[in-house]
């Protein structure tokens, strides 16, 4: 199910979720929910997703109180809450396929075909290739360290008493 929407979008979310609250505006509101309810939490402390289930509980105990108070903005609030609901957005995921096209690997994964396409630059992903890769960055990294004498040759210990190493360096 999460691989869903990221193998059909390549990132894009489909999901029914309003965007939630974040950092001091979500604590702060939540908080004056909680005193509001004489103290007590509008979920279990020990629930699962407790986030999510706190937005989903203001959000009813807030289209409630408008219904019973005042229909026009109870309307709007209910407008606002299904454009809400409507948002994709784009999720920084970053994959690879090694190597091969990245459709191919989407319809492979969801048993759509059985085949997967190799890229121009698949050669790049086989063991030579990354091996090739690798080789090259540690050895200027080696040579950067050497040059400005920074290579360490001695392993260096830290200890609070004679039997125990806090740190290997």
């Amino acid at each position: 199910d999460g691989m869903k929407p990221f193998l059909r979008y390549v990132g894009l979310t489909d999901s029914n979720f309003a965007p939630g609250l974040n950092d001091d505006r979500y604590r702060s509101l939540y908080n004056w929910f909680v005193e509001k309810n004489s103290g007590i939490h509008l979920i279990s402390p020990d629930a699962t997703s407790k986030k999510l289930k706190r937005n989903t509980s203001m959000i009813s105990i807030i289209k409630k109180s408008l219904k019973e108070k005042d229909n026009d903005a109870y309307q709007k609030f209910c407008n606002t809450m299904i454009s809400a609901t409507k948002l994709t957005e784009k999720k920084r995921t970053y994959f690879c396929t090694y190597g091969y096209d990245k459709t191919s690997v989407a319809d492979y994964l969801n048993m759509k075909t059985d085949t997967i396409v190799k890229m121009d630059n698949y050669d790049r992903f086989s063991l030579e290739g990354v091996t090739e890769w690798w080789k090259k960055k540690a050895t200027t990294r080696y040579e950067s360290l050497k040059r400005d004498n920074r290579l360490r040759t001695v392993v260096e210990t830290w200890n609070t008493n004679a039997t125990d190493i806090d740190i290997i360096r």
